[in-house]
């Protein structure tokens, strides 16, 4: 399959190989990164008022969470709309994109996806019909 220049500088070495000998049609599970790059660290506020840990840890992750959405919730949004399964992006700047290899390398070529690593290729294998008697 061809890679774009643009996708190919953001893939690893072995998602490129990988890639360059897929079908339009393979099934990839990748790790994207998003983001700037470094993505954005905040000191989060003070939650010692709270005295319940549990709170203050609900508190922080919440504080995250919009933290994340606010710096790559388009990026996810963009990649939710291509024939991938996404799954993550809400606390970490990283997603698994899971689908087809032309999907994928679309992925690699969105504004905001800064690197992309192979997590496994798949081959999918139908069931076999039942014999009839």
């Amino acid at each position: 399959m061809k890679v774009s220049p643009e996708a190919r500088d953001k893939a690893d070495p072995k998602l490129l190989s990988t890639l360059g000998k897929a079908d339009e049609d393979d099934t990839l599970r990748v790790i994207l990164t998003l983001g700037e790059e470094p993505f954005a660290r905040t000191i989060p506020r003070f939650h010692g008022s709270f005295g319940d840990r549990t709170a203050a840890r609900r508190v922080l992750t919440e504080e995250r969470k919009a933290m994340v959405a606010n710096q790559i919730g388009d990026v996810v949004e963009h990649l939710r709309r291509l024939p991938l399964r996404i799954n993550g992006g809400e606390i970490s700047p990283m997603v698994v994109a899971e689908g087809p290899a032309k999907a994928i390398v679309e992925a690699l070529e969105t504004f905001g996806v800064r690197h992309g690593t192979l997590d496994r290729a798949f081959t999918v294998i139908e069931p076999r019909r039942a014999a009839v008697w």
